[in-house]
């Protein structure tokens, strides 16, 4: 549903797209997160067709009779899209940048809004391979400042060859103890 949107349509005519995204995505409630928008490897962000999307995106959603405020999130994987006159859009739009480790295509750690939104695709290949310890702190330690800022931080795991994500999610979460959400 959203590869319609980010890999065939490149951000082209999103209204429509988005409209099924988040039809769809208005079932999870109030347990709905920050919805990533994952761009393909390669693609080179054009300014315009980018602002259209941005400017696309609804700031809710209605669930049943209850409002959704709605968070969006933009991954980008080619350097391109770290420059700052991308970046600076964000930041204007509220949007927030997805910071990851890709290999090949890894972003800055930079946070555009009161989101900080780290996917983490693997350690030493794509997909695989488990964090080492000191790794893990160092993204900790990242995040850590952000929550005392106030900021949200948000953490996915994309490694699942031989079940890693799950168990670097749970390293990760005992790294930052106290902050974590019960």
């Amino acid at each position: 549903m959203g590869e319609v949107l980010t890999h065939l349509k490149r951000l082209r005519e999103p209204e429509a797209p988005l409209d099924l995204l988040l039809a769809r995505a208005s079932e999870l409630g109030s347990s709905l997160g920050p919805i990533l928008y994952q761009l393909p490897p390669r693609w080179v962000p054009d300014d315009d067709r980018l602002r259209t999307f941005v400017d696309a995106l609804p700031r809710e959603v209605k669930a049943g009779r209850a409002r959704i405020s709605l968070r969006h999130v933009l991954e980008f994987r080619d350097e391109r899209g770290y420059l700052e006159p991308v970046v600076g859009l964000l930041r204007a739009s509220d949007v927030a940048l997805c910071v990851h480790d890709m290999n090949g295509s890894q972003s800055p750690r930079t946070v555009t809004n009161n989101l900080a939104y780290g996917r983490f695709h693997g350690y030493g290949t794509k997909y695989g391979g488990s964090y080492p310890a000191a790794t893990l702190k160092n993204w900790a330690s990242w995040m850590d400042a952000f929550l005392q800022q106030g900021v949200d931080v948000f953490a996915y795991f994309n490694n699942d060859i031989d079940g890693h994500a799950v168990r670097d999610a749970r390293r990760l979460k005992s790294l930052l103890g106290d902050w974590i959400a019960r």
